[in-house]
């Protein structure tokens, strides 16, 4: 009997014991396609998000045009006319579709280089020509030169970033783009924020969308006809602005979708966007439905520190997030309702703490970040090569080293997040050293520091040791229970 009692025990400790180590093999495997699932959370089921939009491939688009509108297509007269032109696709061909350039800042260095680089980005519309033409249900994209950013990742990340928090987001890829068959430059694919995104992120009976150029708190009614992006009516307009009202009189919850907007200030915080609505008023667009008021991401190519050294990073504080510093809170309607209310400000607070445990604890940006850069290095370098002369960087080290910096700016966001998080605020005098890994207060180094990859590896320690505890806890209780 007692021979019998001992196997029975030996025989359910080691059963305990293999399923506890079948568990952390099964988790550890799994863990990659969970965490790649979780960023498409809000993709719905379109063919497009699946044939362009995917993260493993660079896309190759073959631009067809005629040579005779080529000219007029790259003029230094900038206009929104459309060209016609053939765009194929991976292979694929759709016709009669129109083509035109896009770009401020961008246009404008080009042009000064009086046609020695002719890499514009490029505004692509499916139904120019062919009413209710798509590309599997797709009505344009935006082909971006990234001229700014020799990453080509600020934009991809700071989307990926969005969608991650359950923000409604363009969906981003990369592609070789050739005209009439000839190179013409590695570019950031981007969907368009029209008809096609909107039955993507809400279905098809959507809201009413809105594309201000300044700040939508001193609005008219004549600026949202402007602004409208879905042919609003009179109606629509009218609730909108009395929903604007409410927001100035503080009656957020009749006015805001206040989750998904505290998301959006989450992200587009963490990202210091230096040419966006705080700071400018512009580069953002407006959804509503039912009276209720979204903000949507758009154009994070000036975002995730592009101007900051390569030596050295003053971040921005998460409770006055502007990227010019001498600017203040009261003038933003929607940011403002947020840092003035308790009760908001801690759901803020919550939110942050949640995408840095689920984007960067998780392991899923270091993953992400890795395996974009293996992507797309190449292709950068290709660049490179044909458009010399809208590079600022001398060799393909000093892109590799711009790759580099961006990985290590984001992680040290996230650390400086998580510690002002915790309670820790060093205002502007809080810098972090790129090249030795640290942040410090001011010049001192021995006032306030930390070695950022010590840190990094000393959470995980902790976490593993953690977890081994509570196994042996619950294995000696298995144990205890057969005495």
């Amino acid at each position: 009997m007692i021979f019998f009692l001992i196997k029975n025990k030996f025989i359910y400790i080691v059963s305990y014991l293999l399923v506890v180590l079948s568990s952390i093999v099964i988790i550890s495997l799994y863990n990659d396609s969970f965490i790649y699932n979780s960023k498409f959370n809000n993709i719905n089921s379109v063919e497009y998000s699946e044939l362009l939009f995917t993260n493993n491939v660079v896309n190759k688009i073959n631009i067809n045009i005629d040579n005779s509108d080529i000219n007029e297509l790259f003029m230094k007269e900038y206009n929104k006319d459309y060209f016609n032109c053939n765009i194929n696709i991976n292979d694929e061909t759709i016709y009669n579709v129109g083509i035109r350039i896009k770009g401020g800042s961008t246009r404008d260095i080009l042009n000064n280089l009086n046609g020695a680089s002719l890499k514009h980005s490029l505004k692509i519309k499916f139904d120019e020509y062919i009413d209710g033409q798509t590309y599997y249900g797709l009505d344009g994209i935006e082909l971006n030169t990234q001229i700014h950013d020799k990453t080509f990742m600020r934009d991809y990340f700071a989307y990926d970033m969005m969608r991650f928090m359950g923000v409604p987001a363009p969906l981003v890829s990369f592609a070789d783009v050739y005209i009439n068959d000839e190179y013409w430059g590695f570019y950031v694919c981007i969907e368009n924020v029209k008809d096609s995104f909107l039955k993507r992120n809400f279905g098809e009976d959507y809201g009413e969308l809105y594309k201000p150029s300044r700040d939508f708190a001193y609005a008219t009614f004549n600026d949202f006809v402007d602004w409208s992006k879905t042919n609003s009516s009179n109606e629509d307009i009218n609730r909108l602005l009395d929903s604007i009202k409410k927001i100035n009189n503080k009656d957020i919850e009749n006015s805001v979708n206040i989750n998904e907007v505290v998301k959006y200030f989450v992200v587009n915080n963490f990202t210091e966007n230096g040419d966006g609505y705080l700071d400018f008023s512009n580069n953002y667009y407006l959804y509503e439905k039912n009276g209720l008021i979204s903000m949507l991401p758009w154009d994070y190519d000036y975002s995730l520190y592009l101007f900051s050294s390569l030596e050295r990073i003053n971040y921005s504080s998460i409770n006055n997030p502007f990227h010019q510093k001498k600017m203040t809170n009261y003038n933003k309607y929607m940011w403002k309702f947020i840092i003035e209310n308790e009760q908001y400000l801690k759901l803020y607070y919550q939110y942050l703490q949640e995408f840095i445990d689920g984007y960067f604890s998780s392991g899923y940006f270091e993953k992400e970040y890795n395996r974009t850069f293996n992507l797309i290095e190449k292709n950068i370098y290709k660049d490179m090569d044909i458009n010399k002369i809208i590079y600022k960087e001398k060799n393909k080290e000093e892109i590799y080293n711009q790759l580099l910096f961006l990985k290590k700016a984001i992680v040290a966001r996230k650390e400086f997040i998580q510690n002002e998080l915790s309670g820790n605020d060093y205002g502007d005098n809080y810098f972090f050293e790129i090249s030795q890994d640290r942040f410090i207060l001011d010049e001192i180094e021995n006032d306030v520091e930390f070695d950022l990859d010590n840190k990094c590896s000393q959470q995980c320690e902790k976490k593993m040791i953690m977890l081994l505890l509570k196994i042996i806890i619950h294995f000696l209780k298995v144990c205890g229970d057969f005495n």
